[in-house]
């Protein structure tokens, strides 16, 4: 096979380590190793894991994904609280009516959260650097989600929120002329 290139036994030692300690599909992210390759060495080999490990990767997968999750949630609570402060704004300058109390403290809320849920977890150790090729891909793949979302609800859009729509499409057509598949 020409796509077939061999190991040697220091790598196949290392990957060993990485599969045992954080499963096939890291040790083929750190490695950069076909996962099924790494997978066939394990069933060959007869590498293991103890149900701890398993449990240690599933819960640094959980909390990746919360992490993710509150950052995602806390940069939606800042931009709606800068549309709260812009539209505060534009009732002051029309003159019109405007509940101070209640508008603050919803504003006052929302920035709250948002600062909370942008400040790490005491006691996590999730890494905020750089996304791996997974990550991108189901990122990709969940903003072309989005994308199908948003092409559902352009009728009831605002100009600026279909100008937001316009742009996401443009960079989504760049990264397929790249050559990017969802």
């Amino acid at each position: 096979m020409a796509g077939r290139r061999p190991h040697d036994e220091a790598r196949r030692r290392q990957a060993r380590q990485v599969f045992q300690a954080k499963g096939g599909s890291q040790a083929a992210e750190v490695l950069g190793i076909p996962e099924r390759t790494i997978r066939r060495w394990a069933k060959q080999g007869g590498w293991t894991r103890t149900p701890a490990q398993v449990a240690q990767t599933r819960t640094l997968a959980a909390r990746q994904a919360w992490a993710t999750r509150r950052r995602h949630t806390a940069d939606r609570l800042g931009i709606l609280g800068g549309r709260l402060i812009e539209r505060i704004e534009a009732e002051l300058a029309a003159d019109r009516r405007l509940n101070l109390r209640d508008a603050g403290i919803l504003l006052g809320i929302t920035l709250e959260k948002a600062d909370l849920l942008s400040t790490p977890l005491p006691g996590t150790d999730v890494d905020d650097g750089p996304l791996t090729v997974r990550q991108e891909a189901e990122a990709r793949l969940r903003l072309e989600e989005l994308l199908e979302i948003a092409a559902q609800r352009e009728a009831y859009a605002t100009p600026e929120e279909r100008d937001h729509a316009e742009a996401l499409e443009r960079e989504m057509a760049r990264l397929r002329a790249d050559g990017w598949q969802p």
